[in-house]
Parts: C-alpha cells; structure tokens; sequence
C-alpha cells in the first residue's frame, strides 16, 4: 500500500510551502490547517504551551502518569470557553479525622 497518495497531504504541502513530511503530519494530526497562517501561528504556540507542560510533569519529581498527562492536554485543547463548569462545594465541618472519612456535599448551583 505504499503507493497510496494521501491527497490531504499533498495539497497541504503544495499550498503550505512546508516541505518536512513529518512536521506536516503533526500539523494536521493535530488538528490544524497547515495553509492557514493564524491556524499556524495556533499550531506553534499549542506546541511551546504543550512543551512547557511536558517538560513540569514529566519531570522525575512529578507523580503524573502518561496517561493522565494525556488526559489532562486533550481536556486543555478540548476546552470550551462557553461551557459553563460544574461547581462542587465541600463542606469542612463534615470531615471526620477520627475515622478518616469524609463527606463530600455537591450542590448543582446552575439550578
């Protein structure tokens, strides 16, 4: 199969002007338009953001697995500005240290 032409990639290549086969493949496996300058000015700065984060957690201090560091940079690229989080509160006068318990109180306060 090795004569197969991806034509998302070439037309990428050809429009871009990028010529690294693998740079442009991790352009568009993340998910951005290589032809497009604003979607490449995002691309490099998700990468320094990205970088900057691997670098902290995957550190030898770090207690982060690989796959919640994963989890954790698909959440940040996934994120919408528009969705409003969900709020838990927690209440400290239900902590019992005697037992080593607690209870956690979870109010919905978008109700």
């Amino acid at each position: 199969m090795s004569n197969v032409i991806d034509f998302v990639k070439e037309r990428a290549k050809r429009k871009s002007g990028i010529h690294d086969p693998k740079l442009l493949e991790d352009i568009l496996d993340q998910g951005f338009d290589p032809t497009d300058p604003i979607e490449l000015d995002n691309y490099y700065a998700w990468k320094n953001f990205e970088g900057q984060i691997n670098e902290e957690l995957y550190s030898d201090s770090s207690t982060w697995s690989p796959e919640a560091i994963e989890r954790l940079l698909n959440d940040i690229k996934n994120f919408e500005p528009d969705n409003t989080p969900q709020t838990v509160t927690v209440s400290l006068g239900d902590i019992d240290m005697d037992n080593n318990y607690f209870v956690i109180n979870t109010e919905d306060k978008n109700n």
